[in-house]
């Protein structure tokens, strides 16, 4: 069944500024007349369609009256006229207006939720305020900051709700954390901790997150909260492995230690990078540094430097071997760092002792021996970039507001969320037609 809708734009200027203004002008009017129209072609079978939802039989309330309401959509707020359908529930007596039905907005709201959605999609991408002038710079239409800001933390909740790992034989999770500026989080800020899954086709899924104070296991905004997610949608039949790519942050492996059922095996992979890194702030408080002033102690921290530089090389090769060659190189590495960490010890080196004798404790190349190629947390720490590209803009969030921006640009960026009337526009493009006579 067509629309036909008919319009007559004057012509005679040859002043193409006029001639948009006057097209963007006759928009809104053009979608009021196609949202009558629909509206009435389309009530009986969304009345039956309702009927079916509810499982009851419905009645005509009203029909033929029209009402001006008021809603907001791509083309601003508009006060249209509208045909007010309503019935009533056969067994019930209740009322329902199913002009808001066809229109998929909720009770009580006045805008839908394709533009809601669409509206934190914005906000997750740009200052409040650079999305409101877009809006009105593309539009010629004008949106509140606290709309946007209300779209933003609904949705997000929302999407984070959604947030779940992919079905794989034996699990690879990243976790990492970084600081954001909180409200009345002092100097520090908050932290921001991130879960991913490394899949199987080598790409980063957001699978967990949360927002609280630094080192927080338990409770809102823990370590525990941003695992909860891999908790709740791992199968029940799950009989593999789990590897936990980190920083070393021993917090992060107790909470996963905690939720994990009972039978499921945990291999932690420390990253090499931030090991390599750790090793140079031990050599510091050693002061063994490149920067100590005795030089038979710089020559000692350069060497520990090399030595361990070398392990991590042979860790980040084992991956590529084969399985027996694989676990030969890991076993050579746990070795050679057990051998590093006395020879630390022997020379006062307490503190690189310390470090090196802990990833060797808790058997920190374990994912690379089980042949899980990723040994750094390198994509993660790209993951916190961009998320602070966003977060780190304008003043300070309260934990909630900045954990449902982050859960939108995250799911934007690495999880494929977009706004489903892009899904709805790609799915009909094919059928929309139109004629301009």
């Amino acid at each position: 069944m067509d629309i036909s809708i008919n319009c007559i734009f004057d012509g005679s200027s040859s002043n193409f500024e006029k001639l948009a203004k006057t097209v963007n002008a006759a928009i809104p009017a053009i979608f009021q007349e196609l949202l009558y129209q629909y509206i009435l072609l389309h009530a009986e079978e969304y009345k039956e369609k309702l009927s079916r939802e509810l499982n009851t039989e419905l009645i005509w309330k009203s029909r033929n009256e029209n009402r001006t309401t008021k809603i907001k959509s791509l083309f601003g707020e508009q006060s249209i006229i509208l045909p007010l359908l309503q019935v009533q529930r056969k067994d019930t007596g209740e009322k329902i207006y199913l002009t808001r039905y066809i229109l998929g907005i909720e009770k009580f709201r006045r805008i839908p939720k394709v533009y809601r959605e669409m509206l934190a999609k914005i906000g997750a991408s740009l200052p409040y305020r650079g999305g409101v002038d877009s809006i009105e710079l593309l539009t010629d239409s004008k949106v509140g900051l606290a709309t946007i800001h209300r779209a933003v933390q609904e949705i997000g909740k929302e999407v984070r709700g959604d947030f779940k790992i992919e079905p794989a034989d034996d699990l690879v999770l990243v976790a990492d954390g970084t600081g954001i500026p909180t409200l009345e989080s002092g100097k520090l800020g908050s932290e921001f901790k991130s879960v991913s899954q490394y899949t199987k086709d080598g790409r980063l899924l957001s699978v967990g997150m949360a927002v609280g104070p630094y080192k927080k296991t338990t409770g809102e905004g823990s370590w525990e909260e941003a695992f909860s997610a891999v908790r709740e949608s791992l199968p029940a039949d799950f009989a593999g492995t789990i590897t936990l790519v980190t920083d070393g942050d021993p917090t992060i492996a107790n909470a996963v230690r905690k939720l994990l059922p009972d039978g499921i095996s945990l291999f932690l992979q420390r990253c090499i990078w931030h090991l390599f890194r750790e090793l140079k702030h031990a050599l510091w408080r050693d002061r063994a540094s490149q920067r100590a002033q005795d030089k038979k102690r710089r020559k000692l921290g350069r060497k520990a430097l090399w030595r361990l530089l070398k392990i991590c090389l042979r860790v980040k090769e084992a991956v590529h071997k084969k399985e027996s060659t694989r676990k030969q190189y890991i076993s050579n590495a746990y070795r050679d760092i057990r051998y590093l960490a006395t020879w630390c010890m022997g020379y006062g080196l307490e503190h690189a002792c310390i470090l090196l004798m802990r990833v060797y404790k808790e058997k920190g190349f374990d994912g690379a021996k089980n042949g899980v190629k990723c040994v750094t947390t390198s994509r993660q720490e790209r993951m916190m970039g961009t998320l602070n590209k966003r977060i780190n803009v304008g003043g300070a969030w309260s934990d909630k507001g900045s954990l449902n921006a982050s859960t939108l640009r995250l799911a934007g960026y690495y999880n494929g969320w977009r706004p489903s009337i892009l899904d709805i526009y790609d799915q009909q493009k094919e059928r929309i037609t139109y004629s301009i006579a």
